[in-house]
């Protein structure tokens, strides 16, 4: 050790003494740090055992530091035991020991917080600081103190086997105190890159714009989630910053972008009793104006309310669901890519829409980078980019920023055939992270899809199993179920097109990805639809009159019939009658009824009778196609007077016929009497 050095550290012994450490703080801070009996290897449960403080780093500037730069580590320290702490420092931690490929840093990341040992600075008076001192001498249970280390990366002694600092590092802090031990009582870690000249990285970096749906028609709103979200600080609001830098592409939902072209011109909110006026109209006026700011060559659209295509890939209406967002006229322009929830897609999916033909399908159960699923373009990136760490934590802004940097670095250091990196962001978190860096060079996802679609070289993809559940089994028999009645439904109307247009962007929007666990909040969304519907199919409002008993005189005859609409949609209908004795009586069915909402019709049929008595007749409503709607209605059809009509036309005839052969006799007779006489 040179004189200097010995010289700086006397002068932090002194000064650890004037500021009331204990005793022989000096002799500890001095000597190297070794291991504690926990430290020697590396524990199995990801937890810290000699933990009495949390440390949570809030800053560390910059991102990516130069060899001849200096590190600024800032955060705050919490007494999370049951003891009063009395001497607590905070001292620069580091392990000199670079990161140089993907397998070193998942073994870093999976790591317990206590391996590798690394070592502390102590010698000079600006690598630790004291949290208590003479004013504040104890730091008691779940009191906390903040702190802030600055530390030249020259001091941190990082170099590789030849000489060269650049790699990806551990640094942190590690917390000390009395009483507790002489070994370390808390500490915090994350990963520091210091980039090679010659290594450079691209990146794609997507925000994808969607949300959970909230609208079930027009100016009706099932909540008024979308407000929180769009307003300063929201997660939406977040996003959209992030989708202004001119290094990242941004993704939008269709839907997104409908209900709040609907709520920006005012809106309701459905209540247990009724509505009331929503209150975010001018959230999203000011939200719509700063999107459509946004540079239209940097943009993208993805499929209508990110639609959970894995669930319904094999379902009739698949293709229907994933070109909803041609109807939203104002994004059809851009062009098609499909983001699946956590980039998680199945194989078979692809092969199944393939006719979307979307440009890209953005997912992390391909390999990173470009591939091809037949014809289909794959935009590949590793789901746990944004996953933070090391331990313990907590995955604050500074660990997910530092890992992905780390991540981007050792890829790029890695490739033997470099490609784009993608990214997308979807969480505030994520969007706070971001961040660029000396290394790192953004290129727009627009480019990335031209660039591979222009290529010949077509490597093939290679899937990797990541999937999650996708919506459950009950939440797709509801929704299938509600479409099936919605089509009879359809079929009922006078003038369906609105209905139609209606119901399927209420049925596109139920199958959205966010809606995967979230059970209760998808039937509440579906509720407006379903009382649309059912009344019109189960008879509660669409129906056949009953009456009293229709008399028929003879074995025909008129008798009236009425329809009774309560439905607020104009209906076409046909009026079938099934007869319980059909030899004696039977009803022609009348086809083609139209009845306007909230009326009655009456119509006039025409019984055929061929016998005396009461009949039971099914009156029942079928759509113009046929299908039956509601709940027959019995009626009662009596004839009456059947034989005595029909022995007075034989009494009739008989009259008829003994006169007509009179007159025919008498006519003989006198024209014989006229030849005698001649």
């Amino acid at each position: 050790m040179g004189l200097r050095r010995v010289l700086f550290t006397a002068l932090a012994a002194v000064l650890a003494l004037g500021m009331g450490l204990w005793p022989g703080a000096e002799i500890a801070a001095a000597q190297p740090a070794g291991p504690s009996p926990a430290q020697t290897q590396p524990a199995q449960t990801g937890s810290d055992p000699d933990a009495l403080v949390s440390v949570s780093l809030s800053e560390v500037t910059p991102a990516v530091p130069t060899p001849d730069g200096s590190v600024t580590m800032r955060g705050t320290v919490t007494n999370t035991s049951a003891q009063t702490l009395t001497h607590v420092q905070a001292y620069t931690w580091r392990d000199q020991s670079p990161v140089v490929d993907a397998e070193g840093l998942e073994a870093i990341l999976e790591s317990d917080p206590t391996y590798p040992v690394g070592s502390r600075l102590f010698e000079l008076p600006h690598q630790f600081v004291n949290l208590t001192d003479e004013v504040r001498p104890e730091l008691r249970p779940g009191e906390s103190r903040d702190f802030s280390l600055t530390v030249p990366v020259a001091e941190l002694e990082l170099a590789t086997s030849g000489g060269d600092v650049a790699g990806v590092y551990l640094v942190g802090v590690q917390i000390r105190s009395r009483p507790a031990s002489a070994y370390t009582i808390g500490r915090a870690r994350t990963l520091v890159t210091i980039p090679a000249a010659d290594t450079r990285a691209q990146v794609a970096t997507g925000v994808e714009l969607s949300a959970r749906p909230s609208s079930v028609r027009e100016n009706l709103f099932v909540d008024e989630r979308l407000v929180e979200q769009i307003s300063p600080g929201g997660r939406l609001r977040v996003l959209l910053d992030a989708a202004e830098r001119a290094d990242t592409s941004w993704i939008i939902d269709p839907s997104l972008y409908a209900e709040l072209v609907d709520m920006a011109d005012g809106y309701s909110v459905r209540t247990e009793t009724g509505e009331k006026p929503g209150t975010g109209q001018a959230a999203a006026r000011a939200w719509l104006e700063d999107f459509r700011r946004l540079p239209v060559e940097r943009g993208l659209r993805m499929q209508y309310a990110r639609a959970d295509l894995d669930a319904v890939a094999g379902s009739e209406w698949a293709m229907r669901i994933g070109g909803s967002g041609d109807r939203v006229s104002d994004l059809a322009d851009l062009p098609l890519v499909i983001v699946s929830p956590e980039g998680h897609l199945r194989p078979e999916t692809v092969a199944n829409l393939a006719a979307l033909r979307p440009r890209a399908w953005l997912t992390s159960s391909a390999q990173p980078g470009v591939s091809w699923e037949g014809d289909q373009l794959l935009l590949g990136w590793s789901d746990d980019v944004w996953d933070g760490g090391p331990l313990p934590g907590p995955q604050s802004t500074v660990h997910v920023r530092q890992r992905q940097l780390a991540q981007t670095y050792i890829t790029a250091a890695e490739a033997v055939d470099p490609q784009p990196q993608i990214r997308i962001i979807s969480t505030p978190e994520q969007a706070q992270a971001w961040t660029g860096a000396s290394f790192v060079e953004s290129v727009q996802l627009g480019e990335v899809i031209g660039q591979a679609t222009a290529s010949r070289s077509r490597p093939a993809a290679t899937w990797i199993s990541n999937q999650d559940a996708p919506l459950s089994p009950a939440h797709l028999e509801t929704v299938t179920e509600l479409s099936q009645k919605m089509w009879v439904y359809t079929e009922l109307l006078a003038e369906p097109d609105q209905f139609w247009s209606w119901s399927m962007t209420v049925l596109s929007k139920s199958v959205s990805s966010h809606w995967r666990g979230q059970g209760p909040a998808a039937q509440r969304f579906l509720t407006p639809l379903e009382q649309r519907i059912e009344p019109g199919l189960d008879g509660s409002a669409l129906r056949v009159a009953p009456s009293s008993a229709l008399r028929l005189t003879g074995s025909s005859g008129a008798v009236p019939v009425t329809i009774i609409n309560d439905l607020p949609d104009s209906v076409r209908v046909n009026l079938a009658f099934v007869s319980d004795s059909p030899q004696r009586l039977t009803i022609p069915n009348v086809d083609d009824i139209e009845i306007g909402p909230g009326q009655r019709v009456t119509v006039t049929v025409t019984p055929k009778a061929s016998g005396n008595g009461a009949v039971n007749v099914n009156a029942s409503l079928t759509t113009l196609n046929g299908t039956a709607v509601g709940k027959p209605t019995e009626l009662f059809v009596e004839a009456t007077q059947i034989g005595q009509i029909g022995w007075a036309i034989v009494g009739a005839s008989g009259i008829v016929l003994v006169t007509t052969t009179a007159m025919r006799i008498w006519q003989i007779r006198r024209e014989k009497k006229k030849e005698t006489a001649a």
